[in-house]
C-alpha cells in the first residue's frame, strides 16, 4: 500500500474539482455526500436516498463559471447576441434545475415530517438561495 499525503488550499481544490469530467464529478458528488452524513447514510431509506442524490446533484463548475461570466458581462452591458442566447439558455436550465430542486426539498421534509426550512437548516442549503425577504 502506498500512502500520499498532500496539502492543498481551498482554492487549489477548488481548480482540481473544475478540471473533472462530468461523470468524475458526478462520482464525487455522491461520494462527498456520503462523507457528510455516515451515520444517516445506513438508516436512509431509498426514497430518502434516490431524494438527496438529486437535491445534490449540483450544476457542474463549468456550467456555473460560464454562467456566472455571462452574468458579469451583461452587468457591464457587453454580452453579444449569441451570448445573450447562451445566458438565456443556461438561465432557463438553471431556473428548472432550482424548481426539481425544491420540489424535491419539499418531498423530502414531508418524508421527515420536518418544515423545509428545517429541512434546509439540516441540509446546511442557506435559504436565501430561494426565499426572498418580504
Amino acid at each position: 500500500m502506498i500512502t500520499v499525503k498532500a496539502q492543498l488550499s481551498y482554492d487549489q481544490l477548488l481548480e482540481a474539482v473544475g478540471r473533472l469530467s462530468s461523470a468524475e464529478l458526478e462520482t464525487l458528488q455522491k461520494e462527498i455526500a456520503q462523507l457528510r452524513s455516515p451515520q444517516r447514510t445506513n438508516s436512509l431509506s431509498k426514497q430518502e436516498a434516490d431524494l438527496l442524490l438529486n437535491i445534490n446533484n449540483l450544476p457542474s463548475p463549468q456550467a456555473d463559471a460560464r454562467y456566472q461570466e455571462l452574468l458579469a458581462k451583461r452587468q457591464e452591458d457587453k454580452l453579444t447576441k449569441s451570448e445573450y442566447q447562451e445566458l438565456i439558455t443556461l438561465s432557463d436550465r438553471y431556473e428548472q434545475y432550482d424548481t426539481e430542486r425544491i420540489k424535491h426539498l419539499v418531498q423530502l421534509a414531508k418524508l421527515r415530517k420536518v418544515t423545509l426550512t428545517n429541512l434546509m437548516d439540516q441540509l446546511e442549503i442557506p435559504q436565501s438561495t430561494y426565499v426572498k425577504a418580504g
